[in-house]
């Protein structure tokens, strides 16, 4: 039995640019992340995992949180 169980972590990124003006628009981007079965905090794992592997903290809204169904797959 597998003690891990993953999650799509969907997130939204604010507009951004130099100099006060606009350069990039709003963007969303999709996360699989892999965690421990007892985990609770799913969305401080996942800011964790964020900053560990990005070197910088989350800056994002998290949209949604969805289990990976593996059935459906």
């Amino acid at each position: 039995m597998n003690d891990k169980t993953q999650y799509i972590i969907t997130c939204r990124f604010s507009p951004w640019g130099y100099n006060g003006k606009i350069e990039y628009p709003a963007f969303g981007v999709k996360y699989l992340i892999e965690v421990d079965i007892e985990e609770k905090n799913i969305e401080q794992v996942f800011k964790d995992k964020f900053k560990e592997k990005i070197k910088k903290d989350f800056d994002g809204e998290i949209l949604f949180i969805e289990e990976v169904n593996f059935a459906t797959i």
